[in-house]
């Protein structure tokens, strides 16, 4: 036990009190710093996804002639997510950026679907071999995009957590740290 003597007692409590302060400020650095660099993963992800739907497209040009209204969705989505994506990498943590990116990703699962779904139906495009090559790409990468985006998941789960747990959600709250939404 520390024996302080009394003058000395209340600029101990606040030496405690500054440090204990200081150090719960530097772990929710630390998780959102976490959440950003988690969402940089996803962000490659996304990047190489948007590639690979571009020679998708080129790829699927036949289907212009037959269907150009949904080479033109896809492609309007694709610009949209990307779009959103850059506004998210900004600031990976606004719950804001976050939405706006998730409706964007959702519109753009719809489009390549029913894009996927035509070129199905023509078997002159079923059978090219660079259109192939694209879709099992793409596939791979949806993949590698779906682990990314659970892990950027489970580091919000445990950023929100630490901005919840009180006595810590006093220190989040002195200095604006936020939650953060999830993908």
């Amino acid at each position: 036990m520390l024996n302080i003597p009394p003058e000395h007692a209340g600029f101990a409590l606040v030496a405690v009190l500054g440090f204990w302060i200081l150090g719960a400020h530097n772990r929710l650095v630390r998780l959102r710093q976490t959440v950003a660099s988690a969402f940089a993963q996803v962000d490659v992800h996304l990047r190489q996804r948007h590639e690979l739907l571009g020679e998708l497209l080129e790829a699927a040009a036949p289907l212009q002639a037959d269907a150009p209204e949904a080479v033109a969705a896809v492609e309007a989505a694709r610009l949209a997510a990307r779009r959103a994506a850059d506004h998210v990498a900004q600031r990976a943590k606004q719950p804001d950026r976050l939405a706006q990116l998730a409706i964007a990703e959702n519109a753009l699962r719809v489009e390549v679907s029913r894009l996927i779904t035509l070129v199905k139906t023509q078997p002159a495009l079923r059978s090219d071999p660079r259109l192939r090559s694209a879709m099992k790409q793409l596939s791979a990468t949806q993949h590698r995009l779906s682990a990314a985006r659970d892990s950027f998941n489970a580091t919000v789960l445990q950023h929100n957590r630490g901005v919840r747990q009180f006595p810590t959600r006093l220190v989040a709250a002195m200095f604006g740290f936020g939650e953060a939404n999830e993908l």
